[in-house]
């Protein structure tokens, strides 16, 4: 059973039923939109609007297609880029043109489409945490991709965190782990 099954849903690592996954999507929905009227901007830097007091006819919708779910966002600010992490890969999206710069499957690279977290390092590479496909690094054209072999904590990772000695933290189901890509040159 996949954890957005079409039956059964899990919060918590309890069974759920879909109507309660459906309110706590809900309840994320309209967080991110009091965010977005508010010009406020996500932890991880993810500016939801720029204009102070911003109407809902300004409000931009990119539809990424029918059951596929958008799980993270991250804007990459050197690139002009929106990145979208969805159920079918990554979106990157340029911001200024309002369209879809590249698409990131399997195919291009990515450890697995079911994308749960982005993090921009410093260096400018992006960092994509996957549904059992472990971390997918995205680097000046090349990917790399990290596995508990490779040391880290578990295949389904949730969170990145990047310290100023350009390491990467690394969050995962079983545990966080400590990439220093000194060892990886």
């Amino acid at each position: 059973m996949s954890w957005l099954s079409s039956e059964r849903c899990s919060v918590r690592g309890r069974r759920a039923s879909r109507r309660t996954y459906r309110r706590s999507v809900r309840a994320l929905i309209w967080t991110v939109a009091a965010f977005a009227m508010l010009g406020a901007a996500y932890p991880a830097g993810v500016v939801l609007a720029q204009d102070p007091a911003p109407s809902p006819e300004k409000m931009v919708r990119f539809d990424v297609g029918e059951n596929v779910y958008v799980r993270s966002l991250a804007f990459d600010r050197r690139r002009g880029s929106l990145w979208v992490g969805t159920s079918v890969g990554v979106l990157e999206i340029d911001v200024a043109q309002q369209n879809v710069k590249q698409i990131f499957t399997r195919d291009q690279g990515l450890a697995n489409e079911y994308v749960f977290a982005i993090g921009i390092a410093p260096d400018g590479a992006v960092w994509f945490g996957t549904n059992a496909g472990g971390a997918s690094r995205y680097r000046d054209g090349k990917w790399k991709t990290f596995f508990p072999l490779h040391g880290l904590a578990d295949y389904w990772v949730y969170a990145f965190a990047f310290p100023d000695d350009e390491t990467v933290w690394i969050g995962t189901w079983d545990g966080a782990s400590h990439y220093d890509p000194d060892g990886d040159k």
